[in-house]
């Protein structure tokens, strides 16, 4: 099967592509991204394009879903991480960077779902050279900054435990990082 690009009234799209996301609970469903800021939701029973979310501008691995959620990760200069509801296909919010405070010199090329659920978000950036780790529980604010690198970061991975993460990017290191969920003692992710 080849889902196909855009033309006259069929839906698709009509640039470089980025991102592919399977839908978990529903599996004749598969998200794409690209370049064109258009999210298409794609029927494999269909065999094109059922709907779409015109904004997010994908530039690499970074579309996730989780629990009727889908995130999102831009390189563009405003709200560059965002949640969005399957079923409605409205945006629920916007994650900041710097929590409350928008960051206009920001590339976000991979963003991730923890691998046991929606709670956590997981995204890096090429611009800042850091990953960060945010909290939905709390307020989508962000608990966990890795930063130093001397490149850009354009890859991010969950363990399947969530004991750890992996992020990677222009120094041709992959980088492995043990993950503690916050509470209000300690809040980390320590290099290993």
């Amino acid at each position: 099967m080849t889902l196909a690009k855009a033309q006259w009234r069929r839906p698709g799209h009509s640039n470089r592509i980025f991102s592919l996301k399977f839908i978990d609970d529903q599996p004749d469903l598969l998200l794409s991204g690209g370049w064109d800021s258009n999210l298409h939701i794609w029927d494999l029973r269909e065999g094109k394009s059922i709907d779409c979310i015109y904004g997010p501008e994908i530039s690499g691995d970074a579309i996730d879903y989780k629990d009727g959620a889908i995130l999102t990760g831009s390189c563009r200069r405003k709200d560059q991480i965002e949640l969005w509801d399957f079923g409605t296909r409205k945006l629920l919010r916007t994650v900041d960077w710097e929590y409350g405070q928008q960051n206009e010199t920001l590339n976000i090329y991979a963003a991730q779902f923890s691998k046991l659920s929606s709670q956590y978000i997981l995204a890096c950036s090429s611009v800042t050279n850091e990953a960060r780790v945010f909290d939905r529980k709390a307020d989508c604010m962000d608990f966990a900054k890795i930063s130093g690198f001397s490149s850009g970061l354009y890859s991010v991975d969950w363990a399947p435990n969530q004991e750890m993460f992996a992020v990677a990017g222009g120094d041709g290191e992959v980088h492995i990082l043990k993950f503690s969920e916050p509470n209000t003692e300690q809040k980390q992710a320590e290099n290993i």
